[in-house]
Formats: structure tokens, C-alpha cells, sequence
């Protein structure tokens, strides 16, 4: 898809997603900040999965990050999005402990195991949420 900015970009994306009528829209690998144009249309029903406990680590390095911390714990958010870089309110969270002897790519097999096991259940909680118009 071949667009002007970033704005033309989630026009099209609003376009496509227009005939659904979601009720929550669900990012996993998205890498990209959300700007206003589909922040606004969906504000408060986008959900993100994030490889860290936030606030701890946002960005799109959180288990590199962890990991040249040497944290003992780090984990797995799923959060509702806002303007900001992962600081949108928390709907679900869970612990990795970190062995100490673990390189990178271990660590980053447990924190993907980890959002394997997490993201439905946030998923089902958001939904919940949104069921039932609550703010977190």
C-alpha cells in the first residue's frame, strides 16, 4: 500500500477496517506508534501486547533493554493504548524471572513464551472491560 504519511497510511487502514465495525482492535507485532488518526477513531479500544513490565522498558528494544539491565524479573503487558509510547493503561501483566546464566536469546524465548500464555487472557479482559464501559 503505497502512502503519502503517516496519516494516509491510517486513513487507509480505517478505510479497510470501516466495514467491520470492530469493537476493539488488537496490535501484536505492529511496531509502529499509533498517531491520532487511528488513536482518535478508536481511542481507549486499541490493545498492544508489550514484551516488558511496564512502565519499566516501553520502546521496541523492552527485552534487550531487560536484559542489559540485568533485571531478575521482567514480563509481559498487555495495555490499551494512548498518545504516548507504552504508557497506556495496564489491562494485564505477568512475571518472566530471569535466570541469571540466560543469554539474549533465551531471555527472548521466555518473554515470547510468556506473551503466548498472556495476550488471550488480556485480550478476554479488555473485552470485558469494554463490555462493560469501564475505565481502567
Amino acid at each position: 500500500m503505497e502512502c503519502e504519511d503517516k496519516a494516509d497510511y491510517e486513513e487507509k487502514i480505517l478505510e479497510w477496517i470501516k466495514p467491520f465495525n470492530p469493537d476493539m482492535i488488537i496490535l501484536s507485532g505492529y511496531m509502529k506508534i499509533v498517531s491520532k488518526t487511528l488513536l482518535n477513531a478508536y481511542e481507549g479500544r486499541i490493545v498492544n501486547l508489550h514484551p516488558a513490565l511496564l512502565p519499566n522498558f516501553p520502546g521496541a528494544h523492552a527485552i534487550a533493554d531487560a536484559f542489559n539491565a540485568g533485571v531478575d524479573t521482567t514480563g509481559v503487558t498487555v495495555h490499551f493504548i494512548d498518545s504516548g509510547v507504552d504508557t497506556g493503561p495496564v489491562i494485564l501483566q505477568s512475571e518472566v524471572k530471569v535466570d541469571p546464566n540466560w543469554s539474549l536469546d533465551e531471555l527472548e524465548s521466555a518473554v515470547h513464551a510468556e506473551e503466548y500464555r498472556t495476550f488471550y487472557k488480556g485480550v478476554n479482559k479488555a473485552a470485558e472491560i469494554l463490555s462493560r464501559n469501564e475505565n481502567l
